[in-house]
């Protein structure tokens, strides 16, 4: 059981950007509040945040959804022999390899792949160690195995900061 504040699993990230998925923010310094690794809130004022909130402050950087991937294979290497590679590597080697790929896609911005298939539905397990891994809050989504639609990263930002503009 988590027993972890309210406070303790919040943060704040700002950069003089932001792309909501349709278009650039014209907004001096937005900043997204993110809970548990969602995005909980978008504010457009340029306003510090409130109480003792952790805030990163990206500077000239750009917020943005987090990327797709619709066609990957997680335990393919990219050689000519891949599918020999798979048939022949033991389960462990394997999934040293998709860790390897699924942390390389995340520090790209790849936060959702469509896994297209590997060998014992070894990369099944990435959603759950990223979620828990050495950065939570960066998770990596499989949402076609898991039942989720692909553009639920992008649209919650989205849908985020329309609500966030209504309210003006």
């Amino acid at each position: 059981m988590d027993v972890s504040s309210r406070e303790d699993r919040r943060s704040a990230v700002r950069a003089r950007w932001l792309f909501d998925g349709t278009e650039l923010l014209a907004a001096a310094y937005p900043m997204a509040v993110v809970e548990d690794g969602r995005i909980v809130d978008v504010d457009t004022s340029g306003a510090a945040p409130t109480g003792d909130l952790p805030m990163l402050e990206l500077g000239e950087a750009t917020l943005l959804p987090g990327l797709i991937d619709a066609y990957t294979h997680l335990v393919f290497d990219a050689t000519d022999h891949a599918a020999a590679h798979v048939q022949a590597a033991l389960e462990y080697e394997l999934m040293a390899h998709v860790r390897q790929t699924a942390g390389a896609m995340l520090a790209c911005g790849i936060t959702t792949a469509r896994d297209l298939g590997d060998r014992d539905s070894l990369s099944l397990t990435m959603p759950t160690e990223t979620a828990v891994g050495p950065r939570p809050g960066r998770a990596f989504s499989l949402p076609v195995r898991r039942s989720r639609p692909a553009a639920a990263t992008a649209g919650s930002l989205a849908a985020r900061l329309t609500a966030s503009k209504s309210s003006r």
